[in-house]
């Protein structure tokens, strides 16, 4: 079976979305181990003409530099071939986004080419489900530009004892530097499912998801983790630093409409912060954007 996947044009969104939810699968079983799937794309040019549908939809300012987050909506079309893999053993309508931990290295120009290489990496087998990494890296020459590691979750209890991993919880606020308030956007749901390629209808048919047993259709997370990063406070250090990295976990649903308040707190270098949804008590977003080496690892808290 063949594990590693070169390409040489973008994937099909639609027909990788159905083949990761339809296909038949065998299921997660505790002794199973996700094989190295591996998808790449050398010297892939980021569009330009992408990168402005990414600052139409999410009222981003739109620059020669690539924003942080804009890689986020487009790697999701590349996870869907580690998806829909017949080596992958659970479907994707299973699967949970739990985290995404990125770091950027330099800043990427729009228009540069670089490589592409998108892999399953690791597995946790946790009391309560499982967590799959999904490891993505843009490239130059060999060199990372920009990574990161999407968390999947599985839920079940699987007899599992794994430790979760350093990064995977953010340390609570102990004081409140500033506040932003807005309402989740309610205009684009269809429009963003295409942009970024996941096609779940719990994004934009309100029957679908209350079947899930949600209140109603909500929000994709990357486009609301790129409205809390563009109302952080302005800062010298972190908003002309080259090197960040950026860790979000997803608690709670965001639904369209509803009110949102963004609490947090500023250091010289840092930015932590939660977003709260509705009357919840409970942030469904924390978050922590810091300034870091060039040669940070990924891979530790």
């Amino acid at each position: 079976m063949k594990l590693h996947v070169v390409l040489d044009d973008a994937p099909p969104k639609l027909r990788g979305y159905m083949r990761s939810v339809i296909l038949p699968r065998p299921g997660f079983a505790p002794d199973v181990v996700v094989p190295p799937i591996r998808v790449t794309r050398p010297a892939l040019e980021i569009d330009r003409k992408h990168v402005a549908e990414f600052g139409r939809l999410c009222h981003w300012s739109v620059s020669d530099r690539l924003p942080l987050v804009y890689p986020l909506m487009m790697l999701f079309h590349y996870h869907l071939g580690i998806f829909s893999h017949p080596a992958f053993p659970c479907s994707l309508r299973e699967l949970l986004g739990l985290r995404n931990h990125v770091v950027q290295r330099r800043h990427i120009a729009v228009g540069e080419r670089l490589d592409l290489d998108v892999r399953s990496s690791g597995q946790r087998v946790l009391p309560k489900g499982v967590e799959f990494d999904i490891h993505s890296t843009l490239s130059n020459g060999g060199e990372p530009a920009w990574e990161s590691v999407h968390v999947y979750y599985l839920r079940g209890r699987y007899g599992g004892s794994d430790a979760r991993a350093s990064s995977a919880e953010l340390d609570a606020l102990t004081r409140v530097d500033f506040e932003a308030r807005w309402e989740a956007p309610t205009g684009g749901k269809w429009e963003f499912a295409k942009f970024c390629g996941d096609m779940n209808p719990a994004h934009y048919f309100a029957p679908w998801a209350r079947i899930l047993g949600f209140r109603r259709d909500f929000a994709h997370t990357q486009r609301i983790v790129a409205e809390c990063l563009r109302r952080l406070p302005e800062s010298a250090d972190v908003t002309t630093a080259e090197s960040l990295r950026l860790d979000v976990a997803f608690k709670g649903p965001i639904y369209y409409g509803s009110p949102l308040i963004l609490k947090g707190a500023r250091e010289s270098q840092e930015h932590r912060f939660d977003l709260y949804c509705g009357d919840g008590d409970k942030p469904a977003i924390p978050g922590r954007l810091r300034v870091v080496p060039a040669d940070h690892d990924l891979f530790t808290a």
